[in-house]
């Protein structure tokens, strides 16, 4: 339990709207590293001739997983806020690594 100083009293509507507000607050900070992992999933479904929503939000999906994993991996090495931007690194290789041959030259 985090010592705020006092007992913090909830009702259960309460407690999941905290949830919503703090799930879409973790969404929002590994955006900047699903969002290209998206990019490159519609990228290689249009070359592949795939569906381009579905592959496009799998790679989202993942990458928002892998950030969130890193994410939490830092913060227990105690790296505060610096835990953000390190998540990012990961999934902006990965969308390097895995963007289709000649993407760049369009």
């Amino acid at each position: 339990m985090i010592p705020l100083g006092f007992e913090l009293e909830l009702s259960g509507g309460e407690q999941v709207v905290l949830l919503l507000v703090l799930g879409l607050l973790a969404v929002a900070a590994a955006v900047p590293a699903s969002g290209p992992l998206g990019v490159v999933g519609v990228l290689r479904a249009r070359r592949d001739g795939g569906r381009v929503l579905g592959n496009g939000l799998w790679y989202w999906v993942w990458g928002t997983a892998v950030s969130w994993a890193v994410m939490l991996g830092c913060a227990r090495l105690g790296l505060g806020w610096w835990a953000v931007p390190v998540a990012w690194l990961p999934g902006w290789l990965a969308a390097w690594v895995l963007r289709p041959p000649g993407s760049l030259a369009r």
